[in-house]
């Protein structure tokens, strides 16, 4: 799934901020008085975790105005062998820190993740899920670049009309799905 930089900004941001306090006027009293590093902190914390998962989600179509929402199963479908490699990496990379043999590690992990699956999975998705439910409503100026409205061609300059200084000709050629970013 694509999203915007804003709504993924938000939604990451809105997370941390229902986790301070209940009282949603509270969480933000808190988050505003909040020294910058740590808001930087826990923002990074969730980020590391949440962004490389909203890349596995599937393309759903949202139209302007309606939140973009995932069911438990579309999200459990996108995690599940992320995860799997994840922690089959973790395990591996542990195992060769001990000098364990690889190929005991890798029965074990899979021993493992067979009864662990479903718990882990679904704790995921609970976590995703969370963050996910502060995305904000999809406007038409933010929709992600490969479903932005292409941009009409420039018409060609004129025949013996010269190039004047600080024309658009000196700028760089941008690929026709370039988006500014929302924060600029």
């Amino acid at each position: 799934m694509r999203f915007t930089e804003h709504e993924m900004t938000t939604a990451l941001h809105g997370f941390v901020k229902a986790g301070l306090h209940h009282d949603p006027d509270q969480a933000e009293e808190i988050w505003r008085t909040m020294p910058k590093f740590p808001r930087f902190e826990r923002i990074s914390m969730v980020g590391e975790v949440i962004l490389p998962v909203f890349g596995l989600l599937p393309d759903i179509a949202v139209a302007t105005g309606e939140q973009p929402t995932f069911t438990d199963e579309q999200v459990a479908a996108a995690l599940a062998p992320w995860l799997e490699e994840r922690f089959r990496a973790q395990s591996i990379a542990h195992a060769e820190a001990e000098g364990t043999a690889l190929e005991d590690a890798e029965a074990e992990f899979t021993a493992w993740w067979a009864e662990a699956q479903a718990e882990v999975v679904a704790e995921h998705v609970e976590f995703v899920q969370g963050v996910l439910l502060h995305l904000p409503v999809r406007t038409e100026d933010a929709q992600p670049a490969d479903a932005a409205p292409s941009a009409a061609p420039p018409a060609a300059p004129a025949e013996g009309a010269g190039d004047p200084v600080g024309s658009d000709d000196d700028l760089p050629d941008l690929p026709p799905d370039f988006v500014v970013p929302d924060h600029l």
